[in-house]
């Protein structure tokens, strides 16, 4: 038996079968093979950058031949302490978040940047049961943390890596983030729709995202809110308050909705019920393009002429939202994730940044 377990393991015949053992390939034998360094083919797979590209051509093409895929990521990460990875962590599911169209910017965003450096990107979930299961986060160099999560374990957790962090539409701590002025921003957008109203009296509803701890889609009520630190739906929240109480127009909780979940025909179905109520509306402070668009088929379907009897108002700037007439508060969704990335990096100062807005004015209000 142990004879037969050495000539298998030497490549002998078993029964007249050459028994072929594949040669393993390092980057050491194929540098003698192509007269250049280790680092010279270490460098054609993780630094292009550093290579002239008939010599990194040179050096793929081969390592295609044979079958070489690259040097290994998990000797790397044992070498430097590096994967290549970074981490984004969502403040939704993964299947929400890639419904959202502004999410979608930010993310295609980060990826040009990190396409540019050939690194990688791992989606992470508002979701720290998920993480103390898989242990997925512990691939990641740095994290860009986007959106408040919906649990503070996260938080705690990634800080335990002592990696870097980098928060992007809230703060934490003394973490760098990136962000707007979202009460500057729903202010001035409100208090356009106030001062360009047909109506003798404003009749006001905001429907908001992500304003309590509370999952469901209702009205505020006496429900307890996330702090403006914590939330920039509370943020806008606050900036709408603030431009309807300088036009005197009082505002009950009632009338301050949040939606959950992101979902197209349960926004619809709500709004809906808010439009048809005995309670006049005749304008809605919607905290995202995406409840604009939705507010406007529903009035189109209940034949409420937009602007003259309803002024609808969204946030973001998305295409679809400018395409369909939406007067809205434009952000800068693709620098925003330009620059997390950046920063994520190393390449740019690590460091907080506050983006400028501007107000789209279109046919909606």
């Amino acid at each position: 038996m142990n004879n037969l377990l050495k000539r298998f393991r030497l490549g002998g015949n078993i029964r007249g079968i050459r028994v072929k053992i594949p040669q393993k390939h390092t980057l050491k034998n194929i540098s003698q093979q192509l007269d250049v360094s280790p680092a010279t083919i270490s460098n054609a797979f993780n630094k292009p950058a550093q290579l002239s590209k008939l010599l990194r051509n040179k050096i793929l093409k081969y390592c295609e031949e044979i079958g070489y895929l690259g040097p290994s990521m998990a000797a790397r990460s044992l070498r430097t302490g590096k994967t290549g990875v970074y981490g984004i962590v969502l403040s939704d599911d993964l299947s929400e978040s890639l419904m959202n169209p502004v999410a979608n910017q930010f993310l295609s965003a980060v990826a040009e940047v990190f396409d540019k450096q050939h690194v990688n990107m791992l989606l992470l979930a508002s979701d720290a049961d998920r993480y103390l299961v898989n242990q997925s986060d512990s691939l990641a160099d740095a994290f860009i943390v986007y959106g408040q999560p919906k649990s503070s374990k996260i938080l705690k957790r990634l800080e335990l890596q002592n990696k870097p962090i980098i928060t992007v539409d809230f703060k934490y701590k003394n973490y760098p983030s990136i962000n707007i002025n979202n009460h500057e921003a729903a202010y001035s957008i409100a208090k356009y729709a106030i001062d360009h109203t047909q109506a003798s009296s404003v009749h006001p509803v905001i429907l908001g995202l992500h304003l309590t701890q509370n999952s469901d889609s209702q009205s505020i009520g006496d429900l307890a809110l996330f702090s403006p630190i914590e939330s920039i739906s509370r943020c806008r929240l606050e900036g709408y308050k603030e431009a309807l109480n300088d036009a005197d127009i009082a505002i009950e909780n009632d009338a301050i909705w949040q939606i959950e979940p992101y979902d197209d025909r349960m926004i619809q179905t709500i709004i809906r019920g808010i439009l048809t109520a005995s309670e006049p509306i005749n304008l809605l402070l919607c905290m995202s393009d995406k409840i604009a668009i939705a507010a406007l088929h529903v009035a189109s379907e209940l034949n409420i002429a937009v602007p003259g009897k309803l002024q609808i108002v969204g946030f973001d700037g998305i295409a679809s939202a400018l395409e369909q007439g939406i007067t809205t508060v434009g952000q800068p969704i693709k620098e925003k994730g330009n620059i997390a990335a950046e920063v994520c990096l190393g390449i740019r100062k690590s460091e907080s940044v506050t983006l400028l807005t501007e107000l789209i004015i279109n046919k909606s209000a």
